[in-house]
C-alpha cells in the first residue's frame, strides 16, 4: 500500500496531549514512553508504525489498559 501525502496532510490534526494521562503495568515503569508493536485493533499489521496510548482521563486510561492488555497478542478478542 502507497499512502498519498496530499491526503495524509489533509487529514492530520494538531493536538496537545499535554493533560493527557497513561497508566502502565509496573512492569514497564522503567520504559513510561515505550512504544513498541502490538496486534491490536490500531496496530501496524507489518510493524510500519507503533503506538502510544493516551487518555482523557484516568478511568478511561485504566480501562484502555485493562482491555488493551488483556487481550494483546490474542487473535480472538
Amino acid at each position: 500500500m502507497t499512502l498519498d501525502k496530499a491526503v495524509l496532510q489533509r487529514l492530520a490534526v494538531r493536538a496537545d496531549i499535554t493533560d493527557y494521562v497513561r497508566i502502565i503495568s509496573r512492569a514497564h515503569a522503567a520504559t513510561p514512553l515505550g512504544m513498541g508493536f502490538g496486534k491490536t485493533r490500531f496496530s501496524s499489521p507489518r510493524d510500519k508504525f507503533r503506538l502510544l496510548y493516551l487518555a482523557q482521563d484516568p478511568a478511561t486510561a485504566i480501562a484502555e489498559t485493562i482491555v488493551r492488555d488483556r487481550f494483546q497478542g490474542k487473535a480472538e478478542r
